[in-house]
């Protein structure tokens, strides 16, 4: 005998009976789909806007993603987000102290930890390699795992002088990102300039590009050469 099929939440399905999706209520179907409100819409431009502009950026178009930048900033206003870009392309181009400022206006929030590590660069970019130690190590304590901060503390902390610290960071680095090209010259770099020369040199031997190689050498070489630098 043929036991029929029970859709009722307080009995169990008879055995080869088929469910019906939404019988039983919300709990047991999928929920329906609801429309997005406008400031979900609002969102999702400016959200789409930044990328186009983050794209002019890394393809080295720095000065067209200043304009859309600013068009950005008319019909949106400013936002951390915004000023952390501003920061970014106004670094590219080498503005100090515009970059600064835009860098400068954001407290906080989820873009603190990369506005701390461009302000490293731009204290690098002036050899005030402690300024820049103390910003990658403010942003990493916002972002302990984020490579591209660890990479770059190592970087200064070799500038420093000091070996054994830049080592401890990059050795860190590269087991978060085996595959970091970053790293891995930053590497090369530190063990061409603490005198490893052929472990330095079986690194560089993974790089294609000479000119990037000999590019590295040199710099090797003028970090040996520092008088304050510590073996």
């Amino acid at each position: 005998m043929i036991r029929p099929c029970l859709l009722l939440a307080v009995l169990a399905l008879a055995p080869g009976c088929e469910t019906v999706r939404g019988v039983l209520g919300p709990t047991t179907g999928a929920p329906a789909a609801t429309a997005p409100s406008p400031a979900t819409d609002r969102q999702q431009a400016r959200n789409l806007y930044l990328d186009v502009i983050r794209g002019l950026r890394e393809r080295g178009s720095n000065r067209a993603a200043l304009a859309h930048l600013d068009e950005y900033e008319r019909q949106h206003g400013q936002s951390p987000a915004s000023n952390l870009m501003r920061g970014e392309i106004l670094t590219d181009l080498g503005d100090e102290p515009g970059a600064t400022a835009a860098l400068g206006r954001i407290s906080g929030g989820a873009e603190q930890a990369a506005a701390l590590n461009t302000m490293g660069l731009l204290a690098g970019r002036g050899a005030r390699w402690n300024e820049a130690k103390d910003r990658f190590e403010a942003a990493i304590r916002l972002e302990p795992t984020n490579v591209r901060f660890i990479n770059n503390l190592g970087f200064a902390l070799l500038n420093l002088g000091d070996a054994p610290g830049a080592e401890h960071r990059l050795r860190m680095a590269s087991e978060l990102d085996p595959n970091s090209e970053e790293v891995r010259n930053n590497i090369a770099l530190l063990l061409l300039a603490t005198g490893r020369r052929a472990d330095g040199e079986r690194v560089l031997g993974q790089i294609q590009s000479s000119e990037t190689r000999n590019a590295i050498r040199r710099e090797a070489q003028r970090l040996t050469i520092r008088p304050e630098r510590r073996s």
